[in-house]
C-alpha cells in the first residue's frame, strides 16, 4: 500500500510564482499520522477478499530499485502494469497483488495569484496485477474535495483542516470500497 500526504494545489505558473510555499506544512506534519487510512483500507479488503477464497497477506515493503524493470506489453486489447511484478509470484508464491496508492491533504484554488478556497482533498487507486501475465484484472479510482467549514490556521489541533481532509478520505474509500468482480 502506497500512501502520503499531499501539499497545496497549484493552478498555473502566475499562481506558483506568487503563492506563499509551504504554508499548510505544519497542519499537515501534525495531521498526516492522524489522519492514515491504511489500516482501515486493509481491514476492508480483507473482509472482502477472504471469503472469496482469497488469502490476503498484508505487504509494506517496497520494491528495491534493482527489482524494477519496465514490462514489455504484447499487442492485445489487455491492460498491462507498466512495470514487471511477475518476479513477486514466486517469491512470495501469490498469484495476485492488489496495490492501493492513496494520497491526501490539501488542495487551494488559485485565480490570478490569489488563493480563492481552500479545500481537504483525497485521491485513490486500486489496482489488482494477475502475477502470471502481469495484466490488470481490476482497477478503480477516486478523487474527492471537500471544501473547509472555518478558518484553517488553527493549531494545535487543525480541526477544521482534519474534518475536510477526513471527509474527503471516507469518500474515496467508500467509492472504491467494494471490489467488483467476479470470484477467481
Amino acid at each position: 500500500m502506497v500512501g502520503g500526504i499531499a501539499g497545496a494545489a497549484i493552478t498555473s505558473a502566475i499562481d506558483a510564482a506568487t503563492s506563499p510555499k509551504r504554508k499548510y506544512d505544519s497542519a499537515l506534519k501534525v495531521l498526516g499520522p492522524q489522519l492514515n487510512p491504511r489500516d482501515r483500507l486493509r481491514q476492508i479488503y480483507i473482509s472482502q477478499l477472504e471469503p472469496k477464497g482469497k488469502i490476503v497477506i498484508p505487504m509494506d515493503s517496497g520494491l528495491k530499485k534493482n527489482e524494477i524493470q519496465k514490462f514489455q506489453a504484447p499487442d492485445t486489447e489487455k491492460k498491462y502494469y507498466p512495470i514487471d511484478l511477475r518476479f513477486l509470484r514466486d517469491k512470495y508464491q501469490m498469484d495476485e497483488l492488489m496495490l492501493v496508492s492513496i494520497y491526501y491533504g490539501m488542495h487551494s484554488h488559485f485565480s490570478y495569484g490569489m488563493e480563492t478556497w481552500r479545500a481537504g482533498r483525497a485521491r485513490i487507486l486500486v489496482e489488482i496485477i494477475n502475477l502470471n501475465d502481469n495484466s490488470i484484472i481490476y482497477k478503480d479510482y477516486a478523487i474527492n474535495t471537500t471544501r473547509f467549514a472555518g478558518e484553517w490556521d488553527t493549531p494545535p489541533d487543525y480541526l477544521n483542516i482534519k474534518n475536510a481532509i477526513s471527509k474527503s478520505i471516507d469518500e474515496v474509500i467508500r467509492s472504491v470500497s467494494t471490489i467488483k468482480m467476479k470470484k477467481a
